[in-house]
């Protein structure tokens, strides 16, 4: 077959098994990015299955574009993380091109911040998603633009989203002096006043728009402000974020779903050159492209990778977070059980799960003589462990583990509820209208916010899985703690010939709603007994919740509890906004 590839592919492993299948995927991407033109509020998105090569033969292309003499255009790539803007400028200028820019904070403001014009004669930047999207909302930006054709963004952009709740109240409130917690009570005090009033909306987002005269927020900032460079680094991050915030849940619509009010600044959007490429290996299960299709154009590419050597086992559980928590001994402990009976030398194992369960799965793992883990934070690089632990959030990009041969996937990556509406607002360009918001059995009765929900959290698997077996010929084995059918469909549709499926299911007993309402019940005995047994006076609610291990967002159910409310009823508390008294 050697001698049927055009030259640049004769070394090229995905070209020697594929053949021209392959070599014409890679050939048009070429012609997207140097032929094609999109004017800067269009943009082509391509699915590019994971592993590909896609990365690498952009540099080689742009390696060889920028070696003709007659070349003019510009360009500027969005990479998700430093590490890969690092490597890919490197490359390049290992190849002889010097008017090339890997752009982080720390060059940026050693360096290019003090000269952005220059950024002009550039012909190719790297900058992350971070930076990208602070572009949004910054004048900078035209410095990126100038002179610059082509843009292509390397994975989904994920634009912020500001959260408040009570837990954020306390937390930021504590941050201040007494005399500045009054003015913070000013600008917190209608948000509180939603959240109290929708406290007992369930299986529903609400629509939320706040109001507040405009003099209370710029006294507040005005007074905070010069507060500011006496809090500690990380505690003055947090509060210029809420007041960032405070811009955002006053000014825009927001959404409210289970104690949380979240919004996102409408000024979040892609922008764009002449010619705008988005590579996203998930595009086409990610539901949100699909929203405004006069922005996103999918141009689908189609699978090549031929999966028929892989085992995909598919366990059928609820793996979400609430499920594993009440399950975590026995489904943790079964998972890592079947994990060291099955355990080869030459194993590479890659264990996916939610933040929260990491170190949790690190100890079982120890517990059984699985000592060679890497539990993988991001500052840590892998130095070739045999299992590592990572988790959503910290995984897209990076390809520490494409020769790993084992994957396990340990919970479903669901956003809170009203996170998918606003990721609708921002990739749609249309406001929620009068769609209904309701919820049923975890998901939104809407279809439309129904294909947003679904479509994240499968292409957040989908980008999980293809860590690993990053090859042209994959033997890896898949394993799914998953119980919704509509997404391993979803997901394994993008695993050509994925004929090796098999449903299986762990074998202790999963715990079932009855025995968690005993436990309920039986925590809010423990709650009125811990409340009749102290002294007269007034408690802050957060001291009493923390007393007995109970979190913030299931805190107000407890307090509703027909033993709370005996005691409410007997006159032997009050219970108030912020705090209880007990007589």
């Amino acid at each position: 077959m050697d001698g049927m590839l055009p030259d640049e592919f004769t070394n090229d492993e995905y070209a020697l098994e594929y053949g021209s299948a392959y070599v014409a995927k890679m050939q048009y991407l070429e012609h997207v990015m140097l032929n094609y033109e999109t004017g800067n509020e269009c943009f082509n998105v391509l699915n590019f299955e994971g592993g590909l090569g896609k990365s690498l033969h952009i540099l080689r292309v742009l390696d060889r574009y920028l070696s003709q003499d007659e070349s003019k255009m510009n360009f500027l790539i969005v990479k998700k993380f430093n590490k890969e803007i690092e490597k890919s400028a490197n490359y390049l200028t290992g190849r002889g091109h010097f008017s090339v820019v890997g752009l982080t904070s720390e060059n940026w403001t050693s360096e290019w911040a003090k000269k952005p014009d220059s950024l002009k004669n550039v012909r190719v930047i790297f900058i992350s998603h971070e930076r990208y999207i602070k572009l949004c909302l910054s004048d900078d930006r035209k410095y990126f633009m100038e002179g610059r054709h082509v843009l292509i963004i390397d994975e989904k952009v994920v634009f912020p989203i500001h959260t408040f709740n009570k837990a954020k109240y306390d937390k930021i409130r504590a941050y201040f002096p007494r005399p500045l917690q009054k003015e913070y009570d000013k600008v917190c005090d209608p948000l509180l006043h939603w959240l109290d009033k929708l406290e007992d909306q369930k299986n529903q987002c609400n629509r939320v728009k706040a109001n507040i005269h405009p003099a209370t927020i710029s006294n507040f900032k005005s007074i905070v402000e010069p507060y500011l460079s006496s809090l500690a680094i990380k505690e003055r991050q947090e509060v210029d974020h809420f007041l960032q915030g405070i811009d955002i849940w006053y000014g825009t619509k927001c959404a409210f779903n289970s104690g949380n009010i979240s919004g996102s600044d409408p000024r979040y959007k892609h922008w764009g050159m002449y010619n705008n490429i988005i590579l996203d290996a998930s595009a086409n299960i990610d539901g949100a492209y699909k929203l405004d299709k006069n922005k996103f154009r999918i141009i689908n590419q189609g699978n090549v990778i031929d999966h028929s050597n892989c085992i995909f086992n598919i366990y059928q559980f609820n793996s979400s977070k609430s499920n594993i928590r009440k399950n975590q001994e026995h489904m943790l402990a079964e998972v890592v059980q079947k994990i060291q009976l099955n355990l080869q030398a030459e194993d590479r194992i890659l264990l996916i799960c939610h933040k929260e369960n990491a170190e949790k799965l690190n100890r079982y793992l120890h517990e059984v003589g699985l000592d060679d883990v890497l539990v993988h934070e991001k500052e840590k690089e892998y130095g070739g462990e045999q299992i590592v632990i990572n988790w959503y959030g910290n995984l897209v990009g990076k390809n520490d583990y494409s020769l790993f041969n084992k994957c396990w996937l340990i919970g479903t990556p669901n956003l809170p509820f009203e996170h998918y509406l606003l990721h609708y607002l921002q990739y749609s360009n249309i406001n929620w209208g009068k769609k209904g918001l309701a919820l049923h059995a975890g998901r939104f009765t809407n279809d439309t916010f129904h294909s947003v929900q679904l479509g994240f959290v499968s292409a957040e698997i989908y980008q999980a899985l293809k860590r690993i077996q990053r090859v042209s010929v994959p033997h890896g084995e898949f394993n799914l703690v998953l119980n919704n059918d509509e997404i391993v469909t979803k997901v394994l549709s993008s695993f050509k010939n994925s004929i090796n499926r098999e449903v299986l299911h762990f074998d202790f007993k999963v715990k079932q709603d009855e025995e968690r309402t005993e436990t309920r019940s039986l925590r809010a005995t423990e709650l009125a007994n811990y409340l009749k047994g102290l002294p007269m006076g007034e408690y802050s609610k957060k001291s009493i919740r923390e007393a007995n291990g109970i979190d913030q967002p299931h805190f107000s159910d407890y307090l509703k509890h027909p033993k709370i409310l005996k005691l409410t009823q007997e006159g032997k508390i009050i219970i108030r906004y912020k705090t209880i008294t007990v007589l």
